[in-house]
Order: C-alpha cells, then structure tokens, then sequence
C-alpha cells in the first residue's frame, strides 16, 4: 500500500514485513524506513501493516496505521519516529483515520468495534460496536461528528462518534460489504452479494 504524503513531497509505503518506509519521489531513495527495532519506547508492529491514514493537516506530518497484531500506531514521516501506539483491539484493523477538528484518531476492527481514541493520551474516549468484524470507516467534511462505517454484517451504520451513538442503520445487502464511498450525503456500496447500492442518507 503506497501514497503521496498530504504535502506531495513524500512518498509512504506499509508493508506485510511490518515496516514503513518514507520515500523521496524525486531521488527515488528511502529517508526512513520505521520499524519495531528502531521504534524507541513506542510499541511498534510486528506483523503486516493493514491500514494507513495521513492527516490531511500538510503541516502535521502524521499518520496512523493500523496492523494484523491489532496495533493501532501514529508515526510522523518528516522525523520517522512512532509518536503514539494504542493496543484496544483484539484482532485485526482494517481501517484507520483522523476526527476532523480533534486530536483523535478512529480505527475499525474485525473483532467488531470502531474505536475513537486520543493522540496525546492514547485512551478511548467512545466505542461502537456492529454485529461482526468492521471493514472500513469514512468522516464526514460536511459533518465532523458524522462517522461512517460497513461491516461484515451486511449493514452501513452511521455514528456520532461522540457518545458512540448509533444514528442511522442502512440494510439491503446481502452478504458483507466490501467497499463503500461518500460523498454528499450519499454513499455507494459494494457487496459479495454481487451487488452495488447508492444510498441517500439525508432521509
């Protein structure tokens, strides 16, 4: 998995081996390649690297990642260094991200629980919970108390990820949803049910 950093002058790769490098796209060399020996203090990943998110903040240079060993770690790519790690799940993350406008991160799990947790404290500050292991989770620009999330049990569940609310419960797939996108008070969704769904949330 690989993408330009916020500010476009960096490349970043996660890797099944469990590290994280940070590339220079014009010399094409590694300038750090993050991982569990050379980690400090922090808790690092010691297996496959699953998911990545980059702060769409260019000044923050922060990212947070989400492992196979049910880590969740925030690394800044302009030094290398593992800033933070949090260890409240209990299987695999599949996706991970930032809260707009709070110093949290928010990580979804197989073991069936979204998690809102604290950059500076790494303490969790609300859980949500579906009926089966959480494949992807999105913000909202338009709402940043709105979280989205798609589950293996079929559902698109909408949140307030302040008091881990449930708002909104969206069913008609049959079988997990592998994939989802927002945009606009819509969401379009795919399944193993061999079907796509275009959902409007603003009823």
């Amino acid at each position: 998995m690989s993408f330009f950093s916020t500010d476009g002058k960096k490349i970043v790769t996660v890797s099944d081996d469990g590290t994280i490098r940070i590339w220079d796209p014009k010399s094409a060399q590694s300038i750090y390649c993050v991982a569990t020996a050379n980690s400090g203090t922090v808790n690092f990943h010691k297996g496959g690297i699953l998911s990545v998110k980059c702060h769409s903040d260019p000044e923050s240079g922060i990212i947070v990642t989400g492992g196979a060993d049910s880590l969740s770690t925030i690394v800044n790519i302009n030094t290398g260094k593992v800033m933070a790690s949090y260890a409240g799940h209990k299987d695999a993350i599949e996706s991970t991200g930032f809260l707009i406008g709070f110093p949290c991160c928010v990580t979804a799990s197989l073991d069936k629980t979204i998690q809102v947790w604290d950059i500076n404290t790494q303490m969790t500050r609300s859980t949500m919970h579906h009926d089966d292991g959480v494949i992807k989770i999105l913000t909202a620009q338009e709402n940043p108390n709105l979280l989205i999330s798609c589950s293996i049990d079929t559902t698109i569940r909408l949140w307030d990820f302040r008091s881990g609310n449930s708002i909104k419960k969206l069913t008609g797939h049959t079988d997990q949803i592998l994939d989802f996108h927002y945009h606009t008070y819509q969401i379009i969704s795919a399944s193993e049910d061999h079907t796509i769904r275009l959902w409007d949330i603003r009823n």
